[in-house]
This record gives C-alpha cells, sequence and structure tokens, in this order.
C-alpha cells in the first residue's frame, strides 16, 4: 500500500514548491489511513486472541473435569466389580454347599411343615 502511494506520486516530474507539499499532505493523510486501518485491525486480532485464549482455558477446564469425573466413576465400577466379585464367589460356595449337603431326609420337612401349619392356624383364628 505505501508503495502504491509512492508510485502515485511521479517524482520525476518537475512540480512546483506547493504542488510537491500538496503531494506530500496527500501522502502523509494516506499514510495516516492506513496506519490507523492497521491499528484498528491489530486491536480487532488481539481482542480475537483474547477471547480466543479465554476459550482455551475454559476448555481445558471442562476437560480436567471431565478427567476427574472419569476416574471417580472407574473407581466406583471396580468397587462394583470386586463387590460383585466376591457375591458371585459366595454364591458358588453356597450352592456348592447345597450340593454337597445332597437330599435333605423327609423328617426335616415333616418338622418345618407341622411348624408352618401351626402359625398359620394362629394367624386364622386371630381373625
Amino acid at each position: 500500500m505505501i508503495n502504491e502511494s509512492l508510485n502515485s506520486v511521479n517524482v520525476s516530474k518537475v512540480c512546483s514548491p506547493s504542488q510537491l507539499t500538496q503531494c506530500s499532505l496527500s501522502l502523509i493523510l494516506k499514510l495516516e489511513t492506513e496506519c490507523t486501518e492497521i491499528d484498528k485491525e491489530s486491536e480487532k486480532l488481539t481482542k480475537e486472541s483474547v477471547e480466543l485464549e479465554k476459550e482455551r482455558e475454559k476448555r481445558e477446564t471442562q476437560q480436567a473435569d471431565d478427567q476427574r469425573n472419569i476416574a471417580r466413576q472407574q473407581k466406583s465400577v471396580e468397587r462394583y466389580l470386586a463387590k460383585r466379585q466376591i457375591l458371585m464367589q459366595r454364591k458358588d460356595d453356597c450352592n456348592k454347599n447345597i450340593r454337597d449337603l445332597g437330599v435333605l431326609p423327609e423328617e426335616a420337612f415333616i418338622e418345618t411343615t407341622a411348624s408352618s401349619e401351626k402359625v398359620g392356624r394362629r394367624d386364622t383364628l386371630s381373625l
């Protein structure tokens, strides 16, 4: 832009001092206008840079929060899986004990059934 402004002034011509002053003033005004535009653009880019930096920091904070939440969830899942493994082991042990115990004698069922019938009769009589 500056070179264009300089080229627009034909220095090879012989100019009168007033014309030279006018050309110089015109060139100075053009240069000042260009500087003002460049300053405005620079301010605009600086503001944009600041906004982008804030957005980056915000996203980094969000990412850190997400990582903490993921770690917390992972610990919770690990505890759940450990507890599940313990309960599955207990279930297997109980099933093994039941198999090892075998079939109960019929007397065990008669005694339990008689007790249950007595309780049932009491409930019916109290109504």
